[in-house]
């Protein structure tokens, strides 16, 4: 851990954050993968941060910088900064201009942070000025989420040997109800607030959870709260209806009429005889009483034919 260390800076941000910060500074372990995150009000505070992150490394895991990989940025290329790595024997490695594919490791970590961040802040309808407590909770997950580069190990537990926990964790943005014992009789016991992580960084911890609290604008350290949990909808879909048979109703009830399975078909004009041959068979003369009387049946069978 620390032979090798990435770095990179990103900003400015259209919005501050709470705390006025625009900057963030990111260093990426290459052995293990680790991640720190360092926000920066300007990039003149980058030196300051990287000595702290120097001390905290060498006094938490024992572990000295020997590489030190960047772009060829002014942050890192300043007489301050490279006073610093040379009075610590830390080589600087930088990268060539136009060439930001050569130091990778930072460029593809930063990107991830940034959309785990934003889409965190999307998905719960948080205001912008929260970026930095998203990009701070995305480092916590990062670190805790298994690598394949790792062979399935996450960069906490390869830095720490250990397992991680994930006790106390909540959805980033949940609502909460945060206990409030100083206000008034007449004032409400709990104020309203969103969760955005845990208090976990690298150089101060706690045991409790970060709540921002939007009446008063600000970002709580608080322990004593109670999650609102919404009511769960129903996801079963909704019974079929019934398919009974509509009849389908006629336009013109005098020339048609609405058919029904197992009734013969009603015969068409096409198969009835026409008028001209009905009235050619009236109006035939008869020869004799024989064909009167044939006539007189013929009749009959044309009245029983005209519909």
């Amino acid at each position: 851990f620390g032979d090798l260390i990435h770095g990179d800076v990103w900003g400015p941000s259209r919005t501050a954050s709470l705390l006025g910060h625009k900057w963030f500074l990111l260093l990426v372990d290459d052995h293990s993968r680790c991640t720190f995150v360092y926000f920066l009000k300007s990039k003149g505070d980058v030196c300051t941060m990287f000595r702290k992150f120097f001390e905290h490394i060498r006094t938490q895991y024992d572990a000295n910088i020997l590489t030190f990989h960047s772009d060829k940025g002014g942050e890192f290329t300043g007489k301050e900064f490279l006073g610093f790595l040379e009075r610590k024997g830390i080589v600087a490695r930088t990268t060539t201009h136009d060439t930001p594919q050569h130091n990778g490791v930072a460029e593809r970590r930063n990107r991830s942070l940034l959309e785990l961040g934003r889409t965190m802040l999307k998905d719960n309808g948080m205001p912008q000025m929260l970026w930095a407590e998203s990009v701070r909770h995305a480092t916590w997950i990062i670190n805790r989420t298994p690598s394949r580069t790792l062979g399935g190990a996450s960069p906490y537990e390869c830095l720490t040997h250990h397992p991680p926990s994930l006790k106390g964790l909540f959805p980033f943005g949940q609502r909460v109800l945060v206990h409030a014992p100083d206000r008034s009789k007449t004032q409400s016991r709990a104020l309203e607030g969103f969760w955005v992580g845990l208090d976990a960084g690298p150089h101060k911890q706690s045991n409790g959870a970060r709540i921002y609290i939007p009446s008063s604008r600000r970002i709580a350290i608080e322990r004593n709260f109670t999650p609102v949990i919404a009511p769960a909808t129903s996801t079963a879909s909704p019974k079929p209806l019934p398919l009974t048979p509509v009849p389908v109703e006629s336009q013109d009830p005098v020339t048609e009429s609405p058919q029904f399975e197992g009734e013969p078909p009603v015969p068409s004009d096409a198969n009835r005889g026409s008028d001209e041959e009905i009235e050619l068979e009236l109006t035939e003369p008869a020869g004799n009483s024989e064909a009167a009387g044939t006539q007189h049946s013929t009749r009959q069978s044309a009245r029983t034919r005209k519909p």
